[in-house]
């Protein structure tokens, strides 16, 4: 993987990895620093474990820990129950469609917002209704996108969905997103492919000697006992996103070659806006609602073809 950035970029990054607990960040802030110091020294120095500027930054995150533990701690059970994997939509405007229209009415205006907004709210609901149809009949794939006018809408979800997927869904960048600690006390998901396969029952063994081997190592060392937890165990994460992002996160986390784990919550989560939302909701017209065994194969098979053809 390779990094570019400036100075100010990279003291921050150093900072970030030596202000964490586990070994691994310590050893890449160590390698990258000793990289860095041949060529931008000056810029990084504020980054060094000695300099009193890193000393405050140690300090100040020690004290909001502690106080977020004295706080959280007393009012937390650990979850005993596994669940399903679920969506949940937490939070939304209920002014979203008139904000959108107005900034699409702004951005092709002279008007102030304010005006803008209030000749929105001056339109029937089938005139408003009507204006997002024919602003989505526009898109002929989903490369056709809609612009910042869809930015002035934003959800909140909460999560709860294996750690594979979440790996695959976190890497989207355009959002704010919080993941609790990686445990084995939500549960897991075993593939259909695998059931099917007659290999359930040792897949499980494993899965519950990984759960054995947490519990043991998570009384000492909480943060090190996320690395033995398997990508097929449950993790619970809130994701806030505007309308404009969530549309290329769920238009394309839902093609037929994605994953059936990820894929079921791009739909849910466009499932739950159209609930609440359905004229904004049509405007995300390439969603696939549709369920696909191995629906990876069909991508494998044509890159096949095609290398067989060159």
């Amino acid at each position: 993987m390779g990094i570019f950035g400036n100075g100010r970029f990279f003291e921050g990054l150093l900072i970030r990895l030596r202000l964490q607990t586990l070994q691994e960040f310590q050893n890449l802030a160590s390698a990258a620093e000793q990289e860095l110091r041949q060529v931008i020294p000056s810029f990084i120095r504020r980054a060094d474990p000695t300099h009193r500027h890193f000393y405050s930054q140690l300090k100040f995150q020690q004290q909001s820990q502690n106080f977020f533990n004295r706080w959280v701690q007393p009012l937390t059970l650990k979850s005993s129950t596994p669940q399903s994997a679920s969506v949940e939509l937490l939070s939304y405007d209920p002014e979203a469609e008139i904000e959108v229209l107005a900034a699409l009415f702004y951005e092709n205006s002279e008007l102030p917002f304010a005006q803008a907004r209030e000749n929105v709210r001056g339109l029937s609901d089938q005139e408003r209704e009507s204006l997002l149809r024919q602003w989505a009949e526009l898109r002929e794939h989903r490369r056709h996108k809609l612009g910042r006018a869809l930015e002035h809408a934003s959800y909140t979800f909460d999560i709860v969905g294996d750690y594979g997927s979440y790996r695959d869904l976190h890497r989207h960048r355009i959002l704010t997103q919080e993941r609790q600690r990686l445990t084995t006390r939500l549960g897991y998901t075993i593939p259909r492919s695998l059931v099917d396969a007659g290999l359930e029952s040792p897949v499980r063994k494993v899965l519950e000697k990984a759960a054995s081997a947490f519990e043991v190592l998570e009384e000492g060392f909480p943060q090190e006992a996320q690395y033995v937890v398997p990508m097929a165990y449950q993790l619970r994460w809130s994701l806030k996103i505007n309308l404009r992002s969530l549309m290329w996160l769920v238009e394309l986390r839902t093609t037929p070659q994605g994953h059936d784990n990820y894929r079921w919550l791009a739909q849910q989560m466009f499932q739950r806006v159209q609930e609440v939302q359905p004229q904004l909701a049509q405007l995300m017209c390439f969603v696939n609602l549709e369920n696909y065994p191995l629906g990876r194969l069909a991508a494998e098979v044509k890159q096949e073809l095609r290398k067989q053809s060159s």
